[in-house]
């Protein structure tokens, strides 16, 4: 979703996912639905009725980028505590990749 430099609206970002990037366009199955979700982690808009939805469909790994998140708009979007990471850093987040790729990917996925 492109940022319009408007603050952080992360619910409607989740509600664009439901409604154009799981039913319509490339959802199959057998195949386990993966979200994943960078963020600030100070959503101005509603998270918790998308984010519940989402997680009937995928399995949702929640990123908060920095040191002014809130933790818990972080964990209520994840499908678990175990998905919920806090770089504080973009450096930081760049090796997040690999540890990511080994839990969630096929071997391969990110060279």
């Amino acid at each position: 979703m492109p940022y319009t430099g408007k603050g952080t609206n992360t619910g409607r970002a989740l509600q664009a996912v439901l409604d154009n990037g799981l039913d319509k366009n490339g959802d199959r199955p057998g195949v386990l639905n993966q979200i994943l979700v960078i963020t600030d982690g100070k959503s101005k808009d509603n998270i918790k009725r998308p984010s519940s939805l989402l997680k009937q469909k995928a399995k949702i790994m929640a990123i908060g980028v920095g040191t002014k998140l809130r933790k818990d708009d972080l964990y209520d979007i994840a499908s678990d505590e175990k998905s919920v990471y806090f770089p504080e850093t973009y450096a930081e987040l760049g090796e997040l990749k690999y540890v990511l790729s080994d839990m969630y990917c096929p071997p391969k996925c990110i060279v």
